[in-house]
């Protein structure tokens, strides 16, 4: 992360990788901001209650979560999360009891099998960016875009060359990002 954080330096803030001991706050982040932003998961009443809450501790503690801390008070003020994503991947949504919220991880994953990038690309993995986020009154700075690069830095240490990624926008914010860096 030394790196990241030298190749985009941000006054006062800093990139980590989240750890077992942020994994809380993260939730709660998440919880507090995330769920209440996007507009789908409004529309259906998605709310991040304590089921919820229990899932994701158990699904971010398999992914990579990039998040952008304060400096100056120790907070999360952003957040990118991506997985790795297998052709054989398919949507369990056993342990998840809230209609509202099978409805809403069905459209999604719709979604993902309408674009096929498995097919398209000719891979056999991909990387999928699940969330992305910053709070509220650290927006219009350009920080969620920050998040992406950081994660694609991320993930090209690590990859002889790019990789194949894909993702949904699920709030207007999260959809300028992609415009902006993608198109």
């Amino acid at each position: 992360m030394q790196d990241i954080n030298a190749a985009l330096p941000l006054d006062g803030l800093h990139f980590e990788l989240l750890s077992e001991g942020r994994m809380q706050t993260f939730v709660d982040f998440i919880a507090d901001y995330f769920f209440p932003d996007m507009p789908l998961g409004k529309s259906l009443g998605v709310v991040a209650d304590d089921s919820l809450k229990e899932i994701m501790k158990v699904r971010f503690s398999e992914y990579l979560s990039l998040i952008l801390i304060d400096e100056s008070s120790d907070e999360i003020i952003g957040i990118r999360t991506a997985h790795t994503l297998p052709r054989s991947w398919q949507l369990n949504t056993d342990e998840i009891k809230d209609k509202n919220k099978i409805t809403l991880l069905k459209f999604y994953s719709q979604k993902h099998n309408e674009k096929n990038v498995f097919k398209r690309f000719c891979v056999n993995v991909a990387i999928q960016f699940v969330n992305l986020f910053v709070r509220p009154d650290f927006r219009e700075r350009g920080l969620g875009c920050k998040l992406t690069e950081a994660a694609l830095m991320f993930f090209s240490q690590f990859a002889i060359e790019m990789p194949c990624i894909t993702g949904v926008g699920t709030s207007g914010h999260a959809q300028r990002i992609f415009e902006k860096i993608w198109v």
